[in-house]
């Protein structure tokens, strides 16, 4: 027998449904993050602020909120901050290109 050879006797049809199972994902921050509320400032050390505000963007997408989130490395008493917006992020304004020039009336007369 080969090696990648099946044994057609070994295999059998059953009525057991299949029972998928998704990875529940967590973090350190989870307890911090459920307490949050929307335009709350998470005050932390200036060294934090990067590796926390990731986090928190992940720990919003995973649940489907807008992922609207601010940092400030230093504030006025020296710590770090991160915010939560509970809006989705406004796009910037498409900058308007300059008008165009419409020739209009103007015909090139004959010499």
């Amino acid at each position: 027998m080969k090696k990648n050879d099946v044994d057609i006797s070994s295999i059998a049809i059953t009525n057991e449904a299949y029972q998928f199972k998704k990875r529940e994902i967590k973090s350190k921050y989870d307890q911090v993050f459920e307490s949050l509320e929307p335009n709350k400032r998470l005050k932390m050390p200036s060294s934090e602020v990067s590796t926390v505000s990731k986090a928190l963007r992940a720990w919003l997408k995973r649940r489907g909120l807008p992922d609207n989130v601010k940092i400030v490395a230093k504030c006025e008493d020296g710590m770090g901050g991160v915010w939560w917006f509970n809006e989705p992020k406004q796009k910037a304004a498409a900058k308007q290109s300059a008008p165009k020039t419409a020739w209009v009336g103007l015909i090139k007369k004959a010499a």
